[in-house]
């Protein structure tokens, strides 16, 4: 055992015991670090283009045009009744 060798403790640390010795050596904990060091970038860049195509759909009041929402054609019958037209 190594001097900077540790304890593989729960599966994510056996994930990367490649030589199944039960001891992470310094190359094993190399590409531990180097996969959590990949999945958070992986992870930052999601999130920017995520917030790149999001920020596309942001209106402004003045975006909205007020003939878009005229309903005076909709023909609406509130006699109360609503049984009557089955």
């Amino acid at each position: 055992m190594g001097f900077f060798d540790k304890e593989v403790q729960g599966s994510f640390d056996r994930l990367f015991d490649y030589n199944r010795d039960g001891v992470l050596d310094v190359n094993e904990q190399g590409f531990q670090l180097q996969y959590i060091v990949d999945s958070i970038e992986e992870d930052d860049r999601r999130r920017n283009e995520d917030s790149d195509f999001s920020s596309s759909f942001d209106y402004d009041d003045d975006d909205i045009d007020e003939d878009d929402f005229d309903m005076d054609d909709i023909d609406r019958d509130f006699d109360g009744d609503f049984d009557s037209d089955f």
